[in-house]
C-alpha cells in the first residue's frame, strides 16, 4: 500500500535514523535521565534534513505540526504526562521515557527555537 502520507512518514523515519548516526556520541547522555537531549535533537534533525532534501511538502511546519506537535500536545495535557527530564529506576521506566514527549515535545522544541533565531543566525 502506498500513499503520501506513507511516502511522507519513510523520508522522515530514514532521516530520523541518519540523524542518529551522524551526530553519534555528540549528543548521547551519560544516563536515560537526558533521554530527550538525543531523541529530541535527532527529532528536529529528521524534519530539517528531509525539509532541506525534498521541496515538495513543508516540514518544518506541516509535517512537525500536523503529526507531531499534535500528538505531543496530547501526551502532554493526559494524566499520564510526565517532566521531559526524569530519573528512571527500573527498565520499565526508560522503556516509557521513548514516547511523545520525549520525541514530538522536543522536537517541536527546536522548530521554535528555529523560527526565533531563523534559518540563518
Amino acid at each position: 500500500v502506498h500513499s503520501a502520507q506513507w511516502e511522507l512518514q519513510a523520508r522522515v523515519i530514514m532521516a530520523h535514523e541518519v540523524a542518529h548516526m551522524w551526530f553519534g556520541d555528540l549528543v548521547t547522555p551519560d544516563w536515560w535521565d537526558n533521554i530527550i537531549l538525543e531523541e529530541s535533537t535527532v527529532s528536529w534533525f529528521m524534519v530539517f534534513a528531509a525539509d532541506a532534501i525534498f521541496d515538495d511538502f513543508d516540514y518544518i511546519d506541516e509535517f512537525m505540526v500536523v503529526f507531531e506537535l499534535t500528538r505531543g500536545m496530547e501526551k502532554d495535557s493526559s494524566v499520564n504526562s510526565r517532566p521531559a527530564i526524569t530519573n528512571p529506576n527500573s527498565q520499565s521506566e526508560i522503556m516509557n521515557m521513548f514516547d511523545e514527549i520525549t520525541y514530538q515535545r522536543g522536537g517541536n522544541l527546536f522548530r521554535m527555537i528555529y523560527h526565533i533565531i531563523g534559518p540563518d543566525p
